[in-house]
């Protein structure tokens, strides 16, 4: 039987760029199994050739919003034949949309009173905000897949119209993270020269400022251990770069992370926005202890209950943060009790789940 043919929407095809990107080059390869798998994007880094390619043009960077526009209307044109066209990008013609980020529209709807107004007037004037509302509103319209709880709950915050309409496919976790070996190496680490006795923190994101590394920061100058470093990896603002940091080392962004979770003791993510938290999932799966912020900041939170993890209940409170920091690395058996936890929790998600959900949606959206 022949398989049925399906294009996939995104711009940057890399599981290194981010969360969104990643979910989309997992859940994809996944699909190659089912569906003849097209592909429509302006970059890509895939060695999977059952993935048929289509270069969409780039002629400019910035202005983004300019460029997510263009990318809009050649990839409508380029995807016109198929009956289901996915995207994980913000197109407007897309009948599936799996959305990754929190709606646009939330800057407007968290806003009350003469706020409000004024981010209404700052709108009008902004072709960027108007760009990124209309191309919203029209994904809108279509099936929504959303990755978990907490987006779920910021698209009926903005849209209510959707509420009982949208469907959850969470991310999961590969081969890689499910069969983990415990002897990598890491040179990135070792070149950080770290005492033998020391407790090692793991912070992994992009977006430093956003995933609250001031926080931690902060948290550890209180703290003032010697003994305690923290390891951060991944892309950032650069301003944190020209500083130095006492027991915090900077390796950038890693494409093997499991060499790093392998190599260090727990996990800090006190993000003030996360619609999942990929990096809490991988680390718990390689039975890490973890710190991370409540389900208010962390999608990933709202299926976790606090015997696998910390929750942080204000991410900016950088006190709260160190007394959490010192309760773990103090408590040995607090540690292990977390770490066995973690593990079995994290082998409940998998892509293979991502991908049923998603094909559900299909099946919907074809009458069948």
């Amino acid at each position: 039987m022949k398989k049925k043919e399906i294009a996939i929407i995104i711009r940057n095809f890399d599981s290194s760029s981010g969360g969104a990107e990643k979910y989309c080059v997992e859940l994809t390869n996944l699909l190659t199994k089912k569906y003849c798998v097209h592909l429509f994007c302006q970059s890509f880094n895939s060695s999977n050739k059952k993935i048929t390619i289509h270069k969409i043009p780039k002629f400019f960077e910035k202005p983004r919003f300019l460029n997510l526009i263009l990318f809009s209307i050649f990839s409508r044109i380029a995807t016109r034949k198929y009956n289901i066209v996915h995207s994980h990008d913000m197109v407007s013609h897309a009948n599936i949309n799996t959305i990754h980020v929190p709606c646009v529209k939330t800057n407007l709807s968290n806003l009350k009173g003469i706020h409000k107004y004024f981010y209404l007037i700052k709108s009008l004037f902004s072709p960027r905000i108007l760009s990124y509302l209309w191309l919203e509103r029209q994904q809108m319209k279509n099936k929504i897949i959303a990755v978990s709880r907490l987006t779920q709950e910021n698209i009926f915050l903005n849209y209510p119209s959707q509420r009982n309409k949208i469907k959850i496919a969470r991310p999961g976790l590969g081969r890689t993270f499910i069969d983990i070996k415990t002897n990598l190496r890491s040179k990135e680490i070792e070149n950080c020269n770290l005492p033998q006795n020391s407790f090692t923190f793991l912070f992994a994101a992009h977006g430093f400022e956003r995933k609250g590394l001031d926080s931690v920061i902060n948290a550890l100058s209180i703290l003032d251990k010697e003994n305690v470093h923290l390891i951060v990896a991944g892309r950032g603002e650069k301003k944190y770069h020209k500083k130095s940091f006492r027991n915090i080392h900077f390796i950038g962004s890693i494409e093997k992370m499991e060499n790093i979770y392998s190599n260090v003791d727990a996990l800090i993510h006190p993000t003030l926005g996360d619609t999942f938290g990929m990096s809490v999932l991988e680390a718990m799966s390689f039975s890490l202890p973890v710190i991370v912020s409540s389900p208010q900041y962390c999608g990933l939170s709202y299926e976790l209950s606090e015997k696998e993890v910390i929750f942080i209940e204000n991410p900016r409170d950088a006190k709260e943060i160190k007394e959490k920091i010192d309760m773990l690395v103090s408590n040995d058996k607090l540690r292990k009790k977390l770490s066995i936890e973690a593990r079995k929790k994290a082998l409940e998600f998998s892509w293979k789940n991502t991908m049923l959900q998603t094909i559900d949606s299909y099946n919907e959206l074809l009458g069948g």
